[in-house]
């Protein structure tokens, strides 16, 4: 009996592992398990940049951030570091994408929070470019 939940799960998982080969082509399924930071579309790249800066994993959060022309880091980007550096209780609590036409440029609503403090909201511009199979931010700016 033991042995057959055993049998069972893993029957579930190579199930789910078949159903997500057939519903994407493989080469995309390997991609996005071999590289975290691998996104279907410019909305899940901005999700990933704010989560990474949320787990203080900047050099990430930088490397999602290269420009073609490799221009310098952006000053938010800078400013956010440092703020994150500072305030180890600062945390993220929502990210929500406002109304935009063109897929490459996102706006963003982030809400972030300290515990003694009030949730702070910030509104964001995105510019982001596609390299491959991800997609890279160009530029990001605060829109008051």
């Amino acid at each position: 009996m033991r042995h057959s939940r055993y049998l069972w799960i893993l029957g579930i998982a190579l199930s789910c592992l078949m159903g997500l080969m057939a519903w994407k082509t493989p080469e995309t399924v390997l991609s996005a398990l071999a590289h975290p930071d691998y996104a279907d579309s410019p909305r899940a790249a901005v999700q990933r940049f704010w989560n990474l800066l949320d787990s203080r994993q900047f050099e990430l959060a930088q490397e999602m951030t290269r420009s073609p022309k490799s221009s310098p880091e952006p000053a938010e980007l800078v400013a956010w570091t440092k703020a994150l550096e500072k305030n180890p209780l600062l945390s993220l609590q929502k990210v929500e994408f406002l109304e935009t036409v063109d897929p490459a440029s996102l706006k963003v609503q982030v809400s972030w929070v300290a515990p003694p403090q009030a949730v702070e909201h910030f509104t964001y511009s995105f510019q982001l470019f596609q390299e491959g199979e991800s997609w890279h931010i160009l530029n990001f700016r605060r829109v008051p």
